[in-house]
């Protein structure tokens, strides 16, 4: 039992350190600002390998939150076995269209800061979000039902708990690594051996 609780405090202090170290590469180049690419030497990341990234960051997060839910859910291994694929499918369908959310952002950016202002394609962009939201809380809606179906109901209030729980551990723990001064990595100096 002791072993067990162990190794999954490991696990967890692994995923998260896998989390907080993607958190810093992901979402910015080299850091979170702007202002800190353009001060930097080093050069900018491709979008293909910022997207590469963000991905490895979801992914990353989404094991950490199905670590920490089935600790906090106290699930048995039946219910993580149906649980976590179907977790991991919703995920990635988020991810997406988060994806497009933020593409369908950019472009509406653009829009209304252009002159002349074309309303048209403005309202359709609005449209387009509104969609592509409701569809992102459909998925939270399909994963809520297919919960519902598959735990307990003091497992169901332990969910809401976590959820929320699991929010603001997030969040405090990011606001934390964006403040943190930012530090170059050194490559390590490896000595040569005394002969």
């Amino acid at each position: 039992m002791k072993n067990k609780r162990k190794l999954e405090g490991i696990s967890i202090v692994f995923f998260l350190g896998l989390a907080v170290f993607f958190s810093r590469q992901a979402f910015g180049w080299p850091m979170w600002g702007k202002a800190d690419f353009f001060n930097s030497s080093q050069e900018r990341p491709k979008p293909k390998e910022i997207i590469q990234r963000q991905a490895r960051f979801s992914e990353n997060l989404t094991l950490f939150k199905l670590l920490r839910m089935t600790k906090a859910l106290d699930l048995t291994e039946e219910q993580a076995a149906k649980i976590f694929p179907q977790a991991n499918r919703v995920e990635k369908e988020k991810m997406e269209l988060n994806r497009q959310i933020n593409q369908e952002i950019r472009e509406l950016r653009f829009l209304v800061s252009t002159s002349p202002v074309d309303e048209a394609k403005i309202i359709e962009k609005i449209e387009k979000i509104k969609k592509i939201r409701e569809s992102l809380r459909l998925k939270d809606a399909e994963f809520e039902a297919f919960l519902e179906k598959n735990l307990t109901t003091v497992q169901r209030g332990k969910y809401i708990l976590f959820n929320l729980d699991f929010a603001q551990f997030l969040s405090q723990n990011l606001e934390r690594i964006r403040n943190q001064p930012r530090q170059q990595l050194k490559a390590p100096i490896k000595k040569s051996p005394e002969k």
